[in-house]
């Protein structure tokens, strides 16, 4: 019997319908979701739940941005991969230094599922997303 992994990621968004938006468009492309309406949240579900594959973070939000969360999960898990969306201007996603991919919104479903899945299938340090 051939056995499918499904990929987990940990979506993390501030504004409720994106987070919802983001959620329903992955799991229905077969991904186990984990949602987190901030920075907060998602780290106390990441030291729970361990096993995510990807961080898909908003870059601007209230208590900490998408840049300094993914870093700070990145330390404790370095092999994960992460992908920051921001709907911000180009120069303040790219303050993190070009380390991780960024989707800018809004977005398509398919330029979502597209960037997820190849940032799932690249190295961890993959360069922004044009």
């Amino acid at each position: 019997m051939l056995s499918i992994t499904r990929k987990t990621i940990l979506v993390v968004d501030d504004e409720p319908a994106i987070l919802g938006l983001v959620n329903t468009i992955l799991t229905f492309s077969g991904y186990r979701v984990l949602v987190a309406n901030g920075p907060i949240e998602a780290i106390d579900i990441f030291r729970r739940i361990g096993a995510v594959d990807l961080l898909l973070s908003d870059v601007d939000m209230p208590q900490m941005d998408g840049g300094s969360l993914a870093a700070h999960l990145v330390r404790l898990r370095p092999r994960l991969r992460v992908l920051l969306m921001t709907g911000s201007d180009r120069a303040k996603a790219q303050a993190t230094g070009g380390r991780f991919r960024i989707l800018c919104k809004p977005f398509s479903m398919s330029a979502l599922r597209e960037v997820v899945n190849a940032t799932l299938n690249s190295s961890v340090a993959a360069a922004p997303v044009h």
